[in-house]
């Protein structure tokens, strides 16, 4: 029994040290590719964030421009929270990674180098934003504030959209007051 133990342990330690290998191996520096970057066509993160505009525009349509140090009256944290840090995208389904790493996720479609996601169940599409040079990706997020005053009621309306280009979508009737503030967004 004695023999056997000593010629099991013996076939052991041979077993590991030719399983060792011969040295010769080649090794890769960069190592094996991340499969959570090939899993995506696009997978970008922000590396710019441009003030571009802010703007009242009264009842009776006259538009003045206001200064990036009163954003925060206005919107308090909402760039905060509502600003993409990181933008993941399939063939068909896009991840916008948020503060606190919220993720919101819908369905999408590549037209050429633009890409469009569809933010309700009537599959209307809204673009996103478009690829630049090499691994640049472009958008614009708009904050708004529209109000509609009525002798019998106030309605407020609060959100954000991408690719906003004008405020005139914002305000169906002449007696919308709307704020606007649109941030220029370069992710690598």
């Amino acid at each position: 029994m004695r023999k056997f133990n000593c010629i099991a342990v013996l076939s052991c330690f041979l077993l590991i040290f030719w399983r060792c290998g011969t040295g010769n191996e080649i090794i890769d520096p960069e190592g094996p590719p991340d499969p959570e970057k090939s899993r995506y066509e696009l997978a970008v993160k922000l590396d710019q964030l441009k003030f571009d505009h802010f703007q009242h525009i009264s009842p009776t349509g006259q538009v003045s421009q206001l200064k990036e140090t009163e954003v925060e009256k206005y919107f308090g944290k909402d760039k905060a929270y509502a600003l993409p840090l990181e933008i993941k995208a399939t063939k068909d389904s896009a991840f916008l990674v948020k503060h606190g790493g919220i993720t919101e996720a819908y369905k999408s479609k590549w037209e050429g180098g633009k890409l469009y996601i569809s933010m309700a169940a009537d599959d209307q599409w809204e673009l996103l934003g478009e690829r630049g040079k090499d691994t640049e990706f472009k958008t614009s997020l708009s904050f708004y504030i529209v109000r509609n005053e009525q002798p019998s009621m106030t309605n407020i309306a609060k959100g954000h959209v991408y690719n906003l280009e004008s405020y005139k979508s914002l305000r169906t009737s002449a007696s919308m007051e709307v704020y606007w503030l649109t941030y220029g967004l370069l992710y690598k």
